[in-house]
């Protein structure tokens, strides 16, 4: 990214917290998860292939990151959608 901007690394660290109150990588972590999730309840993908395909190479870096960010593991996540009665049907 610094690249693309033509500026230092480290500037453009800084100023991304400062504007957004995030560290690069967190904010990366959360574009992440949050797709992840996505794919978690609209998919039956394997967890190893929904966190290679949101950018995770280590599946246990993918789980480790969601549960810090979630509080529970991927499949924790989507057992835990799976068992909510559907609101729309009655």
């Amino acid at each position: 990214m610094s690249q693309y901007v033509m500026m230092a690394e480290n500037y453009v660290s800084t100023l991304f917290k400062k504007k957004t109150g995030h560290t690069l990588i967190h904010y990366l972590h959360r574009v992440r998860v949050d797709q992840a999730i996505r794919l978690l309840t609209g998919s039956d993908l394997p967890v190893y292939e929904i966190g290679n395909r949101v950018g995770f190479v280590s599946d246990n870096y993918f789980i480790k990151i969601f549960k810090r960010l979630t509080a529970q593991t991927p499949s924790q996540y989507r057992h835990q959608q799976r068992e909510k009665p559907d609101s729309l049907s009655l």
